[in-house]
């Protein structure tokens, strides 16, 4: 799930820009396509510096060519009903993906069909993450993430349980146009603890690394300075 970017996309009658897509996440399905998460905003929107038009979608390849990508049964469908904000994740748990706004996580079961692969469903959890990057998967099977509220959280499936409060790794999330694609994070599941970095960059002369042990919630916090 270590992907974003930005892509334009061509009116097919004009030649002109027509819209722009971010993926905010990657996953592979069971049949090997390939998932991404993607927010879709008009040219005519965002070059009138609104934001206020958003278009959720999950684009999946086709399981027989991941190539295709338009013609069935490849596709997408939009992702509405969730959440007002824009979608920012899509990890995994067993043989469901979770979906990530920042203020809600659902899920996308496999439906038995090849289009469209996936419905989606709600969960109880009230927060999700603000970066893709961030979500890991633990010695259970929970997914750990670094919330939009400042907090790591685990996700069970249905609800959500902050670990603890990163606050100032929150404030520092915003400090800098890239640090929201900049984090890095993996899970120790022999230890059970999940290890958050921002690496240095920009304005931030020093790695910030915490690390949280995903069933006591015990958290420790280091910095390591980029000259060295």
């Amino acid at each position: 799930h270590d992907v974003v970017a930005g892509i334009a996309t061509l009116d097919g009658a004009t030649g002109t820009l027509d819209r722009l897509v971010w993926i905010n996440g990657m996953q592979i399905m069971q049949d090997g396509r390939v998932l991404l998460a993607t927010e879709e905003m008009p040219q005519a929107i965002y070059g009138a510096g609104r934001t206020d038009t958003i278009g959720n979608r999950l684009r999946y390849s086709s399981h027989l060519d991941q190539a295709v990508w338009a013609a069935s049964p490849g596709g997408f469908f939009d992702v509405v009903g969730h959440s007002n904000r824009a979608i920012s994740g899509v990890g995994s748990m067993g043989p469901a993906f979770t979906v990530h706004f920042p203020d809600r996580i659902a899920l996308a079961r496999p439906s038995g069909q090849d289009d469209p692969p996936l419905t989606i469903e709600p969960s109880a959890a009230y927060v999700g993450t603000q970066s893709h990057r961030t979500l890991q998967n633990d010695s259970t099977g929970h997914e750990v993430f670094f919330g939009d509220d400042g907090g790591i959280w685990v996700f069970d499936g249905q609800g959500v349980n902050k670990l603890t409060d990163a606050q100032e790794l929150f404030a520092r999330f915003y400090s800098g146009p890239t640090f929201k694609y900049s984090w890095r994070s993996s899970v120790d599941t022999i230890k059970d603890e999940y290890w958050l970095v921002l690496p240095a960059a920009l304005n931030l002369s020093y790695s910030d690394i915490w690390s949280v042990n995903t069933k006591t919630g015990k958290a420790a916090r280091w910095f390591v300075n980029a000259n060295i």
